[in-house]
């Protein structure tokens, strides 16, 4: 039996991208910490045959930890995407060149790590706008994920902006009433985005009925999604979001839990839900594979 095709996107941000580094903090042992975590992460999905897409911040690869696991896991057969610059929350609400700054200094530095420029991009919290299309287009790239059509990205950007004094940006930084409604009428489905500067392939969030839409959290996945899933698995074109915080401890950082939702949970909960999450996708007839191939498969459809 044919296995049906599922990408799997993990947003690689950390610390940086919810507040500022203090002075002081051993960034490079948290980093390790992170880094190894995550690497027993994507051996566990490599033994089963799967292959993950790790979008990366670009200032965090300025950091030899991030840059030498980077590396490494481009070497084993993973995709390495771009995350923008800054991950700012409000990316797609900014003028045209700063987006456009956001995406091509990353660039730069993916290239000089990997040897090769990245093919993807998703952008914080789905912050999607005309203006990051053409910048991505601009850019070269050949698909991007950074739309959620339903009313859920509403209430999650709300919910965000309700907590934006604990973060770096304000509540007017982080929601933009205008972009949560231009994405809300995008279509779910994949299908090219075309300007002048050419086109690219969008990747909607996998959404039902504009309504709600799903991406991994041990919250979501145990308390609401759990027995709905596969309705939205077994679309084409979809995929997974997971980030670090699903998995990784807080250990070095118990000042910064505050920060992550997943900090409820304790990290024996968050491992347990998320290798027995990969488990059972594997077990259902699910190949985990990267962004770039659910791409290319869509793209010879098409």
């Amino acid at each position: 039996m044919k296995k049906k095709l599922v990408g799997i996107s993990l947003n690689f941000d950390w610390i940086s991208s919810v507040t500022e580094i203090q002075k002081g903090l051993n960034i490079d042992k948290i980093d390790k910490l992170l880094c190894e975590e995550t690497d027993d992460v994507l051996e566990y999905i490599s033994e089963k045959g799967g292959r993950v897409s790790i979008f990366v911040i670009g200032k965090d690869l300025e950091r030899p930890v991030i840059k030498k696991y980077i590396k490494k896991w481009f070497n084993e057969g993973h995709e390495i995407g771009n995350h923008s610059w800054s991950h700012p929350v409000n990316l797609g609400s900014l003028s045209y060149k700063r987006i456009f700054d956001e995406v091509y200094k990353t660039e730069l530095l993916i290239q000089e790590i990997i040897g090769k420029k990245s093919n993807g991009f998703i952008s914080p919290s789905w912050s999607y706008s005309k203006k990051l299309a053409k910048a991505l287009i601009k850019n070269d790239f050949q698909y991007d994920h950074s739309t959620m059509p339903s009313i859920q990205n509403i209430l999650t950007r709300s919910a965000m902006a309700l907590k934006s004094r604990k973060r770096k940006e304000s509540f007017f930084k982080v929601f933009s009433i205008k972009l949560a409604f231009f994405n809300l009428f995008l279509p779910s489905k994949p299908h090219i985005v075309s300007y002048e500067e050419g086109k690219i392939l969008e990747l909607p969030t996998p959404s039902l009925f504009k309504t709600i839409s799903y991406w991994y959290t041990p919250e979501l996945l145990v308390r609401y999604f759990s027995k709905i899933k596969y309705k939205f698995l077994d679309k084409d074109g979809s995929y997974i979001i997971f980030h670090p915080a699903d998995y990784c401890s807080f250990e070095l950082i118990p000042e910064y839990k505050e920060l992550f939702s997943q900090s409820k949970l304790t990290k024996t909960e968050r491992e347990e839900y998320f290798f027995s999450y990969i488990d059972e996708l594997f077990s259902s007839g699910h190949a985990l594979t990267t962004m770039k191939n659910l791409y290319e498969s869509i793209n010879s459809i098409d």
